[in-house]
């Protein structure tokens, strides 16, 4: 299962049955998100998405690295 980061909104101290830490962020599977977030009460924390890899230099054929 895959987990999100989701920010707790302002106020709220339980998500999940457990207690929101300090900085607010909570890590939870689509499941256990679900109830939260219908009630507003998380939203899925823009900190967590990953920037796309960049594409690297393609080595050349016939080149063989050496490490």
């Amino acid at each position: 299962m895959n987990k999100t980061w989701y920010r707790a909104a302002p106020g709220v101290e339980w998500v999940n049955g457990a207690r929101v830490p300090d900085d607010g962020r909570v890590h939870l599977t689509a499941f256990e998100a679900s109830y939260d977030l219908s009630l507003d009460r998380i939203s899925p924390d823009p900190g967590d998405e990953v920037a796309p890899a960049t594409p690297g230099k393609p080595r050349p054929r016939g080149v063989k690295v050496v490490e």
